[in-house]
């Protein structure tokens, strides 16, 4: 989990709305 926060301050430049959709996506495959 710390390695993923220290990925997403890396990304500041990204949007947090990036990672959510990214995660919607995810999440949307693994219920498959």
């Amino acid at each position: 989990m710390m390695s993923m926060m220290n990925s997403w301050n890396m990304m500041g430049g990204w949007g947090w709305l990036d990672w959510v959709s990214m995660w919607l996506l995810l999440i949307k495959q693994i219920q498959k």
